[in-house]
């Protein structure tokens, strides 16, 4: 058996299992009607799964490829706070297949997909009125508790919007404005917390549609309370877009809800992270003009190592230490800066005892052998395609750290030049030495792979940004004559 996401061809299969399960449950009063499920099926699958991403729609296939079963889920923001909670709208098993686990299946899918998106709770209801009492066993041995209970009444009794029953019993338990309620066109349920009971009033309004109910979801108002894949979701607002280029294994995708397309081959740590940064400052002079200025760049590497399984050599207490390179004290200097420098400015003491590599400016020292003594860095052989896998053509300057991010993760953060690289795939050492990069290691520790995709991913982010670079280069300079955008001579002295 499979349980895969469903895609516009299982709208007719869909339809059909909905036609016979829809004639077995108290839903057979309802007019079913197949052009209206397939809009909706749809707009579950265009709208909310594939574009908006609040939307899941599962289907269970059996061995002869038969759809068997079906979960339509969502999440969205609770009514009344930020957290989010997952709901399922949907769920059937075909009558004759529901002892083949397909039921179980669907909902562990349903689980996983809400978890991974951050929610706070989940929840199932039960509608259909058949075989409630074995639907209800069936839920609380997955680890569901009951919460509260669906009531319905006939339309065509009492529940008319002009009922003075309905107003009546509205203002009892919701107050005055209970009866602006039958104007809320767009409403299906109200929920009350009555008796320690949830109370759903079912009224007889207009149903959201599915594409209705995507779109007002994918509305983000908190957008750093949401998971990854829902915060870099376009939902028809500004939102903060993130520039860093991802790698991260199937374990750092699930925690915090990224994309499968992140997840490549990586060795040493759980996540990298790639970006280029405008700094603080610009470079100016250029061809003897004092305003001729660019920006200038700076390209950053983000290592993620999980310390359960690569711990690194800590060789301080402190938990969260930054370079402050583009902060304003960069321009700060002393009267004599070989006698003294500010504290930040690459003249920070190491820790007791740790024995700083001489050949090296570092602006702080969390890292060294325990046993030594000796200071840690970072080197990559990046820019060396002659040497073995194991040379070493850079030092990475270390911009800062945090220990124990999160559940054991902790990130560093180095800067990495933006030259082309020379490898397709590249090596990242933490070693201790005495004296620069090159000499033999004291000690070594943690070997970071960067693999190929994630490799060209950065070399093409470096060609767009080297081209872009090259446009301001060219127009310092006038083009030689005879070629476009060049003056002749007489055209010139016209």
């Amino acid at each position: 058996m499979k349980i895969r996401f469903a895609t516009l061809d299982d709208i007719p299969a869909c339809i059909e299992g909905g036609r016979r399960m829809h004639a077995m449950t108290r839903f057979a009063a309802y007019d079913y009607r197949p052009e209206r499920m397939a809009q909706n099926l749809r707009a579950v699958i265009e709208t909310g799964q594939n574009a908006h991403k609040t939307h899941c729609f599962f289907v269970a296939e059996d061995e002869a490829g038969q759809i068997i079963g079906a979960l339509i889920g969502c999440v969205e923001r609770h009514f009344f706070s930020d957290l989010l909670v997952a709901s399922v709208i949907h769920y059937d098993v075909l009558p004759d297949r529901r002892m083949s686990g397909a039921g179980l299946k669907l909902l562990t899918a349903f689980r996983k997909w809400a978890e991974n998106r951050g929610v706070f709770e989940l929840s199932v209801g039960i509608n259909s009125g058949v075989e409630l009492e074995k639907m209800d066993r069936f839920l609380k041995k997955l680890g569901f508790r009951q919460t509260g209970g669906e009531l319905c009444v006939d339309s065509r009794s009492s529940c008319r919007l002009g009922s003075t029953d309905l107003k009546r019993t509205a203002t009892r338990i919701f107050g005055n404005e209970g009866i602006v309620m039958k104007q809320r066109l767009k409403l299906t349920r109200v929920i009350s917390i009555l008796h320690g009971t949830t109370l759903s009033l079912l009224l007889c309004v207009h149903p959201v549609t599915a594409q209705e109910q995507a779109e007002r979801l994918s509305r983000v108002t908190n957008q750093s309370s949401q998971r990854y894949e829902i915060n870099q979701t376009f939902g028809g607002q500004a939102f903060f877009k993130d520039n860093n280029i991802w790698a991260v294994n199937k374990e750092f995708a699930d925690l915090f809800g990224m994309p499968q397309e992140f997840i490549d081959d990586l060795q040493g740590v759980a996540a990298a992270a790639f970006r280029i940064e405008d700094t603080s400052y610009q470079e100016c002079g250029f061809g003897g003009k004092a305003d001729a200025c660019r920006k200038v760049e700076e390209c950053v590497l983000d290592l993620y190592f999980d310390e359960t399984k690569t711990p690194l050599p800590w060789a301080t207490d402190i938990k969260m230490q930054w370079y402050p390179k583009n902060s304003s004290m960069r321009w700060l200097r002393p009267l004599d800066v070989r006698k003294e420098r500010p504290h930040g400015t690459m003249a920070v003491e190491p820790p007791p005892g740790i024995i700083r590599n001489k050949g090296l400016n570092s602006a702080f020292i969390p890292f060294a052998d325990p046993a030594s003594k000796v200071e840690a860095s970072f080197t990559t052989n990046a820019f060396d395609a002659t040497g073995d896998s194991e040379a070493v053509s850079r030092g990475m300057y270390l911009l800062g750290y945090m220990r124990d991010f999160y559940r054991g993760l902790s990130v560093v953060s180095l800067q990495f030049s933006c030259e082309t690289f020379s490898r397709k795939t590249i090596n990242v050492r933490l070693d201790s030495k005495r004296n620069g990069i090159y000499e033999p290691p004291v000690a070594r520790f943690n070997r970071v792979v960067l693999p190929e995709r994630f490799v060209q991913r950065i070399k093409d982010l470096q060609k767009a940004q080297s081209d872009r670079n090259a446009v301001f280069y060219r127009s310092l300079f006038a083009p030689p004559l005879g070629t476009r955008g060049s003056q002749s001579n007489d055209s010139a002295n016209r």
